[in-house]
């Protein structure tokens, strides 16, 4: 049988199912590469809400901090080092 995109869900499980988009912000140590920070979030919670809870799952300190503008909000500069913001 033969089944176009998205026909074999039907087919494997009786109903097509909806996709669910999560976001993955990371934070990522430049100089050595491995991930120091982690959080999975639905698609409704807003990318700066999840700064503090990414903080603090960093131990030592911070030299700097690239994000893109959602996280440009002044209540988050007191915690950061030098920021440095990429347009989409």
């Amino acid at each position: 049988m033969r089944c176009g995109a998205g026909e074999w869900l039907v087919e494997k499980h009786g109903t097509r199912t909806r996709r669910w988009w999560r976001k993955l912000p990371l934070g990522v140590d430049a100089a050595t590469g491995p991930i120091v920070a982690a959080a999975l979030t639905s698609k409704e919670v807003e990318d700066a809400a999840e700064i503090d809870p990414l903080l603090d799952q960093i131990t030592g300190s911070l030299c700097s901090v690239t994000a893109d503008g959602a996280y440009d909000q002044d209540a988050f500069r007191p915690r950061l080092p030098t920021v440095t913001l990429t347009r989409r």
